[in-house]
C-alpha cells in the first residue's frame, strides 16, 4: 500500500530545456516506485500537452492539469471511478492541429473552472486590447487570431510521435 506520494512540476523542473525527461530523472522515478511511493504531476499545461510524459512514465494517478483548475485521471488505472467522472476520448480534444498530444483516453475527476462571467469578461478584455491569448480546458484551446502561441502549440503536438 502506497503510503507517500511525490508530485512533479514539469517546465524547468522534470523536463530539461529540450523538453525531454532525462535518464537520471527517469531512473530516480523508477527508485521512487520500486519504494512503493507514487507519482504524479502537477503543471500547468491542459492534458493536451502533457501526454508523451504520461506515457513515457506511465502515470496512473490522478493528474493537476490546467494550473489547478483540472484533475485527471490516465487510461489504464485500474481504481473504480465515481459516476461523475467524464471521459474524454482522444479525438474528442477539439484542438485544429494534429491533437497527438494525449493518445490515450483519460477521465476528467474534478474541474474547477473559471466562472462564465469573469471569462466573457477576460476574453472581452482581451480581443479589445488586440492581446494574444491561448486559453484551455480539458478538452479544448482557444486563441485569438494570428496567435503566435499557438504556432508553439501546433509545434509541440507535431514534435509528439503518432
Amino acid at each position: 500500500m502506497m503510503k507517500y506520494l511525490c508530485v512533479f512540476d514539469l517546465d524547468n523542473t522534470l523536463l530539461s530545456p529540450d523538453q525531454t525527461i532525462s535518464r537520471e530523472n527517469i531512473d530516480a522515478i523508477q527508485n521512487l516506485r520500486d519504494l512503493d511511493i507514487g507519482v504524479s504531476l502537477a503543471t500547468g499545461r491542459s492534458p493536451l500537452m502533457i501526454g508523451r510524459y504520461v506515457e513515457m512514465l506511465s502515470l496512473r494517478l490522478p493528474i493537476i492539469a490546467c494550473n489547478g483548475a483540472l484533475l485527471i485521471l490516465p487510461a489504464g488505472n485500474e481504481r473504480d471511478m465515481e459516476d461523475k467522472s467524464r471521459s474524454v476520448q482522444g479525438n474528442e480534444r477539439g484542438f485544429s492541429g494534429n491533437g497527438r498530444g494525449f493518445s490515450g483516453n483519460y477521465k476528467i475527476l474534478q474541474e474547477n473552472p473559471i466562472q462564465s462571467q469573469i471569462a466573457e469578461s477576460l476574453l472581452l478584455y482581451m480581443l479589445e486590447q488586440q492581446a494574444d491569448f491561448l486559453a484551455y480546458t480539458g478538452h479544448m484551446v482557444y486563441h485569438s487570431k494570428g496567435s503566435c502561441r499557438v504556432d508553439n502549440f501546433n509545434k509541440y503536438n507535431q514534435s509528439v510521435p503518432s
